[in-house]
């Protein structure tokens, strides 16, 4: 389109150096008018690719325990099935990396778990649901 095309030709002089210094030092900082800003559609798939990457990372580090990693609208849900909970803790701290996540269960007793820099909800089941545990990973940002 019209807009690349004239896109293409901005970068291109920009990157070329001017023979005077005083054009150089003017425009340098200077945001380029033409560059395209990002819009919500690919926002939209940003994200969900950084979910289907810490799905597969959970489901990488999680391969030989007996649990279900299920991606769903922006969030994870680990079914596990008699797993100890601390290999899933432990695997959820080891995929965070800098994302702002926040994390809750849903079990019949709370997990005994360091509690460390992530944001932690436990949701107490009743006898008569699944006695399968339920985590949730959303995220905080």
């Amino acid at each position: 389109s019209y807009r690349d095309f004239i896109d293409s030709i901005c970068s291109i002089l920009l990157k070329s150096e001017p023979s005077n210094r005083h054009h150089l030092l003017f425009y340098a900082n200077k945001p380029n008018v033409m560059a395209k800003s990002v819009t919500a559609l690919e926002m939209s798939r940003r994200q969900q690719a950084s979910w289907r990457n810490l799905e597969f990372l959970l489901k990488k580090q999680l391969r030989s325990q007996p649990v279900t990693v299920v991606y769903h609208q922006n969030e994870l849900i680990v079914l596990d099935k008699d797993a100890h909970d601390s290999v899933i803790w432990n695997a959820i701290k080891k995929i965070k990396g800098n994302r702002p996540i926040g994390v809750a269960v849903e079990s019949l007793q709370a997990p005994q778990l360091g509690y460390d820099s992530l944001n932690f909800l436990w949701m107490q089941k009743t006898p008569e649901e699944s006695a399968n545990r339920r985590w949730i990973i959303r995220s905080n940002g």
